[in-house]
């Protein structure tokens, strides 16, 4: 009986040192893979840091301009105050006429016809 137990003590030592084995080939192989994870991790956020960086210290291009249109805008709107009631010309989105006087107030009822088509075409 003491032969039995010492064979089945021998043979799950030999088990063990087998599963040992193959386990630590794995171990490795994902050490290895955590390590290249975390290089890859660090260099992700190195880069991320320097667009960052990039996008904190650009100064936009067109602000400038924006900046100016809106004052023109201003100042296109509050000169249409005067006497003659400044420039309008509206678009009906039919038939792609015109109406209003540049030169004027608007004049309602005036349509401006492209040549070559006649007032009852259409």
């Amino acid at each position: 009986m003491a032969k039995l137990f010492l064979g089945l003590a021998i043979a799950l030592m030999l088990a063990t040192a087998v599963l040992g084995f193959l386990a630590k080939g794995k171990i490795d192989t994902l050490q290895s893979q955590y390590k290249g994870t975390k290089q890859s991790l660090v260099q992700t956020q190195n880069s991320l840091r320097n667009h960052e960086n990039t996008l904190k210290n650009f100064r936009d291009p067109f602000q400038e301009a924006r900046a100016n249109i809106s004052a023109h805008r201003g100042n296109l709107q509050s000169s249409g105050n005067g006497a003659e009631g400044g420039v309008r010309v509206e678009a009906d989105a039919h038939d792609g006429t015109f109406r209003g006087n540049v030169q004027g107030g608007a004049q309602v009822g005036q349509h401006s016809q492209p040549q070559g088509k006649s007032a009852k075409a259409g």
